[in-house]
């Protein structure tokens, strides 16, 4: 059975905005709130979509 996440990408993707915002560097360790391979991959999908959004603008 597998778990559910507490974590969701929307928490993860304002916390990625909020430290970027506040000039910070964007880490799974500055995020983390659930685990690491769960966070992990939510960060690597934002910073996806930052470089797709970046490439389109």
């Amino acid at each position: 059975m597998e778990r559910k996440s507490k974590v969701t990408q929307a928490a993860v993707n304002a916390t990625c905005n909020h430290l970027q915002d506040e000039n910070k560097n964007v880490t799974v360790n500055a995020v983390i709130g659930g685990s690491f391979s769960t966070v992990g991959d939510m960060v690597k999908l934002w910073r996806d979509e930052q470089a797709a959004h970046s490439a389109n603008a």
